[in-house]
């Protein structure tokens, strides 16, 4: 079994990274990540705009989907254990082989961060950026994003 290591993730390169776990493989160059349930939960409302992209978890089948509302493609995205350092975890691989998303080491992120910083008016200190979750990173680069499904719903 490949080797999995724990990497921050991005979509399409924006300032929100989450918490998740590499096995070293892509998708046409993208990485392929797996999230705990609670991550998982997070990345879903987060992209559900509650009209192009509906999410929802279905606890029977354990299981997130994810709904493109302009091509009517629902995608599924199963949950399942994998040992880590000796550890069992159960992980949703949220994206992975449809989504953009990039791989970075706590460092890169970082370094990420800061070159955010620099390049864009957060209005923040650097200290202040570099210490924002990414729910305080949401409301303030996507303020008028008020939409917080309940992803707990079967579509």
């Amino acid at each position: 079994m490949a080797n999995i290591e724990k990497r921050y993730f991005t979509i399409d390169n924006c300032a929100t990274y989450y918490e998740g776990y590499d096995r070293g493989n892509s998708w046409n160059g993208w990485a392929c990540p797996l999230f705990e349930k609670s991550v998982a939960e997070n990345i879903c409302k987060n992209v559900d705009d509650g009209e192009t992209i509906i999410t929802s978890y279905d606890k029977e089948k354990d299981c997130f989907k994810v709904k493109d509302t302009n091509n009517d493609i629902v995608s599924i995205f199963y949950g399942e254990n994998f040992e880590i350092d000796g550890e069992t975890k159960h992980l949703y691989p949220i994206g992975s082989g449809e989504w953009t998303w990039d791989s970075y080491t706590k460092e890169e992120m970082i370094d990420a961060k800061v070159e955010y910083w620099h390049t864009h008016d957060t209005g923040n200190s650097l200290k202040e950026f570099l210490e924002m979750t990414n729910k305080e990173m949401i409301k303030e680069f996507f303020p008028n994003n008020n939409n917080e499904p309940d992803i707990t719903e079967d579509m």
